[in-house]
This record gives C-alpha cells, structure tokens and sequence, in this order.
C-alpha cells in the first residue's frame, strides 16, 4: 500500500492481518509500483481524448472507461507492478 494516511490506521492494519495478509507499504514517491496509479493513468488518457465539457459528459466518460475494464487488463497492472518490484 502506499503511505496515505487512511491506510496506515491501525485499524485497515488489523483488517489486512486479520485474513492473513501481509502488509507491506510502498516507499516514498514510487507510483511505478502502485498498480492503481497505472489505472488512474489510463483513465486520464482516456478523459483527454474524449475531454468531456460538462460535469455530465464526465460522469457518462467514467462510467463508458470503468464498464470498458476488463479483468484481464486489472490483473495485467499488477503483474507489471510485481515485474517492476523485482527488477528493484
């Protein structure tokens, strides 16, 4: 996880160890290795070839992109994510 305040409460911390998850926090300034930072990138090239004009044709362009993700592409942004960690 990255070091945003909300994730390093210690109560979303007993929440990942409680199903056995290990928790492990991205060093500082690293969004190659943030698998949602690939996401939002996307997601910002998207909005600039459409670039929506009202509040209205945002919301429709956020929901065309997110019905438009597929679950192969999601998991693709964290194999690269792990690729990039080893390569570290």
């Amino acid at each position: 996880m990255d070091n945003l305040n909300v994730h390093t409460n210690q109560s979303v911390i007993e929440a990942i160890e409680l199903v056995s998850a290990k928790v492990l926090f991205l060093p500082t300034y690293s969004p190659e290795l943030n698998p949602i930072e690939m996401l939002w990138s996307k997601l910002k090239a998207f909005l600039r070839k459409l670039k929506p004009k009202t509040r209205k044709d945002l919301d429709a362009a956020v929901s065309t992109f997110i019905a438009s993700l597929q679950q192969k592409d999601l998991l693709g942004y964290f194999l690269e994510t792990e690729a990039r960690t080893v390569l570290i």
